[in-house]
């Protein structure tokens, strides 16, 4: 299950608990904003090897694990930034070809 969408609320007993509804959605495909043509391809791009273009589903997780650092603000100021912080995906991610048939399919999982 997907929880980069979760809210988090207070129990009686003042522990956190996470929305079920809110888990079901992750957040980057309920909320829209205006990233660059090169943060795009920054996701597209841990989106491609990270998934390691397994399913619509595990593209979407890396999506919204990458948009989580990001609202963060701990993690880099764009996209590209968090994707290329050292350490946290998979070392070429930015820089090796994307050459595959399921391009196309990265591609809509970004522009989800």
């Amino acid at each position: 299950m997907l929880l980069a969408g979760c809210s988090q609320t207070t129990s009686s007993h003042g522990m956190s608990v996470l929305g079920l509804t809110d888990a079901l959605t992750p957040s980057f495909l309920t909320t829209r904003t205006s990233h660059s043509l090169k943060d795009k391809e920054c996701l597209q791009r841990a989106m491609f090897f990270e998934s390691n273009r397994s399913s619509r589903d595990g593209m979407i997780a890396v999506g919204t694990v990458v948009m989580n650092r990001l609202r963060s603000g701990q993690h880099g100021n764009t996209i590209c930034e968090v994707v290329g912080e050292p350490g946290q995906f998979a070392s070429g991610v930015l820089t090796r070809p994307m050459n595959s048939r399921a391009l196309p399919d990265v591609e809509a999982a970004a522009d989800a």
